[in-house]
């Protein structure tokens, strides 16, 4: 194998190695969000209160009645929401990130092997 070989395999090997951190990072970042200990609980669970309040909101009633949320807990929800949003878009790509180099590695192998 020729030094250029060489050394595009240890470029995709440290690309692998950093899309592994970057995918369990991303993890531990969401389990952190959506615990019920550390976080504000799942995503879902955000969008339910979001579209509960916009419920509440479109029938007129007040700030802090069923349903409705005080405004600064509405910018909460609204803030912790996008959180977790990007989040898992995030480990969504980084996911399909590793997927791909992992196929580039093993197509690489299978180069090398022939």
């Amino acid at each position: 194998m020729d030094a250029c070989g060489l050394a595009a395999r240890l470029a995709l090997l440290v690309y692998q190695k950093l899309a592994v951190s970057l995918g369990r990072l991303l993890e531990v970042q969401l389990v952190e969000l959506e615990s019920e200990e550390t976080g504000s609980g799942a995503l879902e669970v955000d969008e339910r209160l979001l579209a509960a309040h916009r419920a509440a909101v479109d029938r007129g009633a007040q700030p802090g009645s069923e349903g409705r949320l005080p405004h600064r807990l509405w910018c909460a929800v609204v803030y912790r929401a996008g959180q977790k949003r990007v989040t898992r878009a995030h480990l969504v790509g980084a996911r399909r990130e590793l997927q791909h180099v992992m196929r580039l590695i093993e197509r690489g192998q299978a180069l090398q092997q022939a």
